[in-house]
């Protein structure tokens, strides 16, 4: 493993931000209050220089990267930062990380970015990014005050990224982490060029939840043609797989942003039927869209193949994310037996007549599955 050394001594000067609030170690030990001289001698416990040392791994840390090291020695170096900042006391850890980080320093590590599970990184960009990882992690009540700090100054997507895991990790209230995320999304020179930590803190609309983050979602996609140029990654991707999401853990929500504004359902053919395939037909508002878009005329042979191959979709998405887990369906068997019934009554409405032999085939697919 490529560790860091280890420090000499503390380094001379450390800021005034990051010192233990322990006794100093150059004060005299006080004695006892008592009459006597024999009264026992109250000794405050010894002073812990864990600040200094962790800020003198930071230092190293910054300096190893800044000569250059490659990606296998900088990931054991991250991994070895990270096991010092989790050995430490967490209000003391986050103390000495955002005093760090108030220095400004940073140094490329030349690693990606990478969500592992519980949200945390196995991979970061920058030694900043790594840093606000490691905040997060500390679960210290400053990170998400640190965090708000941080998307005020920041132009680095993906520190903003972390900085926002960080506040949705830290709040109970997520009307500040939709702001933050709707923020987010204001920032062209970031939509132009998302970064993978961009893109990855989509997912924290799916964790808020609500019509307004489906309709956030939404515009970003059906925006993105008039901003993405040449081979920059696409965004309709991410806004697609955090919607398809959504539906899953909100659907009411969906439902809601989808009937109050119709333009929202303009996605590509594939995906509208892949969204609106997550619906449970158990559900009144979104029967009612299922049957409105089967009887819409505005959608092709080939959007209609696919929705009668995946509808009801009950498959889930697997993956690691930064602030929600993954969403399990387990009443599979529930709502494919509703789909049969209600499939039945559609078949004798003769409103369905134009698209019977869509339900006949969906009818059929089920009953070979049941």
């Amino acid at each position: 493993m490529f560790l860091i050394p280890e420090p000499d001594a503390a380094p001379e000067q450390i800021p005034k931000s990051a010192k233990d609030s322990s006794a100093d170690a150059s004060a005299p030990i006080q004695s006892g209050t008592g009459a006597n001289a024999s009264d026992p001698v109250s000794i405050p416990p010894p002073p812990t220089n864990m600040d200094a040392i962790l800020i003198a791994r930071f230092d190293a840390a910054a300096a190893q990267l800044a000569r250059g090291i490659d990606r296998l020695d900088a990931r054991a170096l991250l991994a070895d930062l990270a096991d010092s900042v989790a050995a430490a006391d967490s209000m003391i850890a986050a103390q000495s990380l955002i005093a760090f980080l108030e220095t400004g320093r940073d140094a490329a590590t030349g690693l990606g970015f990478q969500v592992a599970e519980g949200g945390t990184l196995s991979e970061a960009p920058s030694l900043r990014v790594a840093m606000l990882d490691f905040l997060g992690r500390t679960g210290a009540p400053q990170a998400a005050d640190y965090a708000i700090e941080v998307m005020d100054a920041t132009a680095v997507a993906d520190e903003y990224s972390v900085a926002l895991r960080n506040l949705a990790w830290g709040v109970e209230d997520t009307s500040e982490v939709g702001a933050r995320f709707s923020d987010m999304l204001d920032r062209d020179a970031w939509l132009s060029e998302p970064t993978a930590g961009f893109m990855e803190a989509f997912d924290v609309a799916v964790a808020v939840g609500g019509p307004q983050m489906v309709r956030e979602l939404s515009q970003v996609a059906l925006g993105e043609s008039e901003i993405t140029t040449g081979e920059t990654p696409r965004l309709n991707q991410p806004a697609f797989i955090a919607l398809d999401r959504l539906m899953m853990r909100d659907p009411d929500a969906v439902v809601a942003a989808f009937r109050s504004d119709p333009e929202l359902l303009s996605w590509a053919p594939t995906q509208r039927a892949s969204l609106l395939s997550r619906l449970d037909v158990r559900d009144k508002d979104q029967r009612v869209l299922v049957e409105n878009y089967l009887l819409s005329p505005n959608h092709g042979p080939d959007e209609m193949e696919y929705f009668k191959n995946i509808f009801p979709n009950v498959n889930g998405i697997d993956g690691n994310r930064m602030v929600t887990e993954s969403t399990e369906i387990r009443n599979v068997a529930e709502i494919d037996n509703a789909t049969r019934a209600v499939l039945t009554e559609w078949q004798g409405d003769t409103r369905f007549a134009g698209v019977r032999p869509i339900l006949e085939a969906i009818a059929q697919r089920l009953n070979q599955n049941p």
